[in-house]
């Protein structure tokens, strides 16, 4: 096939579809009444002849009534805005706490270290307690109330333990026998 025939043989296809859509966009169309056919076809053909129309008193249109009222809403009036809400309450913060110190503060002095050895009862019925502070010394005994090595006091003297504190009452402690 030569290239001029092929061209026709487009030419007539294009003809040939141009034709079908003018065919188409041109045809009659069918209008509602021809297309649509009643629901019911015994009373659309009796509704035709026969219309029944209801009485309507006008005089009663002009009538005004008394309980009737006026409108009183306003279309072309805007609603007007609500006052804003309060503001929030806020309730007032509690007062920061105090902190104060849980007891009075450390000793400075280091702590008691005197070794309970035992004890001896005197002739005269007390008890004497054996203490050393120092293992390079020799021990010390002492009564309840008697001042040690010039820096404790013996508060209590018991067949098990001895209690002892510093001269002014601080770091009281209770020292077992044999620790």
């Amino acid at each position: 096939m030569t290239r001029q025939a092929r061209q026709i043989s487009w030419l007539v296809g294009l003809l040939g579809v141009l034709g079908v859509v003018l065919t188409y966009q041109l045809r009659p169309t069918t209008t509602a009444s021809d297309a649509v056919s009643p629901s019911n076809p015994r009373e659309s053909a009796g509704a035709a002849s026969t219309l029944q129309v209801a009485e309507v008193n006008l005089d009663r249109l002009h009538e005004r009534s008394e309980t009737v009222t006026a409108a009183k809403r306003d279309p072309f009036r805007f609603k007007p805005k609500p006052p804003p809400p309060p503001p929030p309450r806020v309730a007032p913060s509690p007062p920061p706490p105090v902190i104060r110190p849980a007891g009075p503060p450390p000793d400075p002095r280091p702590a008691i270290q005197v070794k309970y050895l035992g004890f001896v009862v005197s002739p005269g019925g007390t008890r004497l307690a054996i203490l050393q502070e120092n293992p390079n010394r020799p021990p010390v005994t002492g009564k309840q109330g008697d001042i040690i090595d010039g820096r404790y006091r013996l508060l209590r003297v018991d067949a098990g333990e001895i209690e002892v504190a510093y001269l002014d009452g601080a770091q009281r402690r209770r020292i077992v026998k044999g620790q």
